[in-house]
């Protein structure tokens, strides 16, 4: 935060909490940053043309213990390169490698990313040999078989993303029962929700903050005590019973801000009558940001009054509501994020008065039947940003919102409005900047008018 206070770094995203999410330099600080880095021999940023060869003595003097990759044809090269402590590979080449590399002589390094790196062969089990590591990024990597046992010796382990890790063998891999060796772990990102998964031992895991790929079940009861801290949970559901289950756990999770549940319905033919989110008033008090993915079948929204208290940031998304949720949304006192995804299926929605009294943002994607959108007079009094996607029956943008300072990508199906030939004018907003909108005005013919 100093460095962007000074200028010396730029944001470049927050998050839906106002936190900064990323950052880059200026041009020329980073054109700077690169030469001064090389000079210290604090890094090195390897690039080349993928056929070509490396001369690894080329960062021998002065020793490199930093490297960005961005050759795949290097990877043995750099595994052998015994000065590291941080390499990071950025490789987006989607051609197969048919070894994967061990890193048996990095024995210092503390910084492995392989992210996206394609591979088939196995996984390689001296990988447990880098027992200094603190980070380990594997996220949507591919290798054949599962992940070694060996895993287990990297107690010194801070970080440890394998989410959407691929087996080419068995489809997701599978994790082995080791976690509970790494004590240290802060951040867990499990390969996939959707693998057949063993009971995992976590209980030992008492400085989690993020644990992503978790499913309900007794994984939740028998670590009961690898949860207390976590602050950030991304959790898998099969039924409604599943989704209540969950509910009913985080109630004992006074640390718990952020909460994402997916829910897969598929095979329900039933028609629930409402979206079983009932946390309560007096449960959750940290909880800021819900996400709940379907597919979800329900006919409403909940009560106002059984949404977390303290609820920020929400996200519906394939809930399939056949009733209006605005009526049940604009009381939540504290929203001020609303993202409606694929989760309404019926032609109006209606925003009174005074509802929405600290919403900010407001995006409604593919709601495919809507076709009146009314807002009152005093609605939504902060709005700012307001994104509406792949609406094609809606008509026009309420006129409640007609002078909203940021409105982002409003319409994106143009050609389905383009065919609405009610309209004597087509309104198209374009975004400019943060404090300014260009309208543009499109004439329909008058012959063509209805």
């Amino acid at each position: 935060m100093e460095l962007i206070s000074r200028g010396m770094v730029q944001v470049e995203e927050m998050n839906s909490l106002g936190r900064v999410k990323s950052c880059c330099l200026h041009d020329v600080l980073r054109d700077f940053s690169i030469v001064k880095a090389k000079e210290d021999g604090f890094g090195e940023t390897l690039k080349a043309n993928i056929n070509s060869s490396l001369d690894m003595s080329s960062i021998e003097k002065p020793l490199c213990p930093r490297l960005g990759v961005h050759i795949r044809t290097i990877l043995k090269q750099v595994a052998t390169y015994k000065h590291a402590r941080s390499i990071l590979f950025m490789i987006y080449d989607q051609r197969f490698i048919r070894e994967m590399p061990t890193f048996n002589e990095v024995k210092l390094l503390r910084v492995l990313d392989l992210e996206g790196l394609q591979g088939s062969c196995k996984f390689p089990k001296e990988i447990g040999n880098l027992i200094h590591l603190r980070y380990l990024g594997m996220r949507h990597i591919h290798v054949k078989g599962p992940i070694p046992c060996t895993i287990g010796n990297l107690q010194k382990l801070q970080t440890l993303d394998l989410y959407g890790m691929h087996d080419l063998i068995e489809g997701y891999a599978s994790m082995p029962d080791v976690l509970w060796k790494m004590e240290e772990l802060r951040i867990l990102c499990l390969p996939s929700v959707y693998t057949k998964q063993k009971q995992l031992r976590m209980d030992n895991l008492r400085n989690l903050h993020t644990l992503k790929g978790v499913k309900v079940g007794s994984l939740m009861k028998k670590n009961t005590s690898a949860f207390t801290n976590v602050v950030k949970l991304n959790i898998r559901a099969r039924s409604r019973e599943d989704v209540s289950e969950v509910i009913a756990f985080v109630d004992g999770l006074a640390s718990l801000q952020c909460l994402s549940i997916r829910c897969s319905l598929y095979l329900e033919k039933e028609m629930f009558s409402t979206v079983p989110l009932q946390f309560g008033g007096t449960i959750c008090q940290q909880l800021v940001k819900l996400k709940f993915h379907g597919p979800f079948p329900a006919r409403a929204l909940p009560s106002p009054c059984e949404f977390p208290p303290n609820l920020t940031i929400l996200l519906l998304d394939y809930i399939l509501l056949v009733e209006d949720p605005m009526p049940t949304l604009e009381k939540l006192p504290n929203l001020t994020h609303l993202c409606l995804w694929d989760s309404y299926y019926g032609t109006s929605m209606v925003c009174k008065a005074q509802g929405f009294p600290r919403l900010q943002k407001l995006q409604l994607s593919r709601l495919p039947y809507l076709q009146e959108w009314i807002v009152e007079e005093g609605a939504a009094p902060h709005l700012h940003h307001l994104t509406i996607h792949y609406c094609e029956k809606l008509m026009e943008v309420p006129e409640a919102f007609s002078f909203v300072p940021i409105i982002d990508k409003v319409w994106t199906s143009i050609s389905a409005i383009f065919l609405n030939l009610n309209l004597y004018y087509i309104y198209i907003y374009i975004y400019i900047s943060h404090f300014s909108v260009q309208i543009l005005y499109f004439d329909v013919p008058k012959s063509s008018k209805k």
